[in-house]
């Protein structure tokens, strides 16, 4: 029980180092999260099987494990996110916006279910925070890469859900890049 706990904490630690502006670190990233995905899905392996851990492929994969992570672990969405969350403050550029991503990824992929577990007042209020860091990097990040686009469509989603109240379908959102 310990470790599978201890997996689920480091998932999201996992996630935003793949694109770590140290090349190591990727790499490094890249290899503890292989080991530890043959105990999550054998998805999840594959998605990490095809990736190689470049900044130009990261939101490739992200867009490929938020999904799968939500489809698979729907319990656990809440603890990501929050997990997420946490590394908006992150004294690292790079890292902010990969938590940024996720952490908008793994929402856009919930149903209305499943996006109830999750604080998505905070996570909204967040993200637009980071919008307004001074650093350019943090507030560009998800927009560079064509399927981290979402990231803005996401807060603008989630404001309009909460200003006119919560949506009637229980479809999960699908974005595609």
């Amino acid at each position: 029980m310990c470790v599978w706990l201890q997996v689920h904490t480091n998932i999201i630690i996992f996630i935003v180092h793949l694109n770590d502006d140290d090349a190591e670190v990727r790499k490094a990233c890249l290899a503890a999260f292989k080991q530890v995905a043959d105990l999550l899905s054998p998805e999840i392996v594959a998605a990490l099987d095809d990736y190689e851990p470049e900044p130009h492929t990261y939101d490739e994969v992200v867009g490929r494990l938020a999904p799968l992570l939500v489809a698979t672990f729907p319990g656990r969405i809440r603890s990501y996110v929050g997990t997420a969350v946490e590394y908006f403050g992150s004294p690292w550029t790079g890292i902010r916006g990969n938590a940024a991503i996720i952490g908008a990824l793994l929402t856009a992929s919930t149903n209305q279910e499943v996006r109830k577990t999750v604080n998505t007042n905070s996570l909204c209020q967040e993200l637009i925070r980071l919008l307004g860091q001074k650093e350019e990097l943090v507030r560009a990040l998800p927009f560079i890469n064509p399927s981290a686009a979402c990231f803005g469509f996401v807060v603008l989603h989630f404001a309009s859900a909460f200003s006119s109240g919560p949506s009637k379908s229980s479809k999960s959102h699908e974005f595609v890049a």
